[in-house]
């Protein structure tokens, strides 16, 4: 799954949030799933916790590993010191994460894009 959330209404990407949970319950119950994108929310938001929630059938795991760059969105200046992450890689327990990366690839003024690309390497165990 991909999605790109609402930039603007915290209302909007709670919803959000709890429709994708119940599409990949839908759609995926018993499979592998990923769900990757821009979700525009901060780990300390309610729509962050849906993800995560247990309450569903498919678990999701935050591929974020502490200790990596803590941060997806800079703006498009390397300088930038305001930046905040809202891009992730969910997985469910049939794969075990065995790598995680933010690319922080720039030309030492700008980086390519206003979100740092995520990439995540997995293995699938079930």
């Amino acid at each position: 799954f991909n999605t790109h959330f609402d930039h603007r209404g915290k209302e909007a990407r709670r919803q959000s949030a709890a429709l994708l949970r119940h599409m990949v319950d839908s759609l995926a119950a018993g499979l592998p799933v990923l769900v990757t994108g821009d979700f525009n929310f901060g780990p300390d938001d309610a729509a962050y916790y849906t993800m995560g929630s247990s309450n569903y059938k498919v678990g999701l795991t935050d591929s974020y590993t502490p200790g990596t760059l803590p941060y997806t969105d800079c703006g498009f200046e390397v300088s930038n010191q305001h930046c905040s992450r809202i891009d992730y890689i969910w997985y469910s327990n049939q794969w075990q994460q065995q790598g995680y990366k933010v690319h922080t690839n720039n030309n030492g003024t700008y980086y390519p894009s206003d979100h740092l690309p995520v990439s995540a390497v997995f293995k699938l165990v079930k």
